[in-house]
């Protein structure tokens, strides 16, 4: 036997050992060169809704005698990373009116108002639009305002003003009232 005919046998010996080597390490399983995982996390919803401040103006001090229009009384601020949008809804303990507190005639003493929103400062997540009516809105009955579409971002500290608008009315003296709430809702 000449020498070429060794090293071949020799080189076929050992790559036949080699490979039977290999599949004695794939036993019971089929043999892969990749490997995949998957790495996940979840972003919890984000609705936040915050009353920043009350306020009472000059006008307070004569409410019935004269027209107040567009008066500050509150100010708030949402959040939210919600895609489809978001929902305020508006409600008033004494159905859209300020109403006396006690004394005689109670229930017939009433100043109706309505109320606007300005924005003041804060971001509306690109893809959300702001509804249309944002001014005389009358609190008779619950108000829902839909800050609907596709958001792209989050909506962040968006600052809203909440202003009172009412007309003169002869009313008996005393104090009135209502309360106003606010809820902040997904779409």
């Amino acid at each position: 036997m000449n020498l070429s005919k060794i090293a071949t046998v020799a080189f076929a010996i050992f790559a036949i050992g080699s490979m039977a080597e290999a599949r004695r390490s794939c036993e019971g399983r089929e043999c892969r060169s990749e490997g995949k995982f998957e790495a996940w996390g979840e972003v919890p919803i984000c609705l936040d809704l915050a009353v920043i401040d009350t306020h009472l103006g000059p006008d307070w001090e004569n409410l019935g005698v004269n027209t107040i229009t567009s008066q500050k009384v509150a100010e708030f601020a949402v959040d939210s990373n919600v895609a489809d949008g978001f929902k305020l809804t508006f409600s008033s303990a004494g159905g859209g009116r300020l109403n006396k507190i006690g004394g005689s005639g109670a229930s017939a003493q009433h100043i109706d108002y309505l109320i606007d929103l300005d924005q003041v400062s804060g971001t509306l997540g690109a893809g959300t639009v702001e509804p249309g009516v944002m001014s005389g809105i009358s609190l008779a009955s619950p108000s829902e305002l839909d800050f609907a579409g596709v958001a792209a971002e989050p909506t962040v500290d968006l600052t809203y003003d909440v202003n009172f608008s009412m007309n003169p009315k002869s009313l008996e003296a005393g104090t009135y009232t209502d309360i106003v709430t606010i809820q902040l809702a997904a779409l």
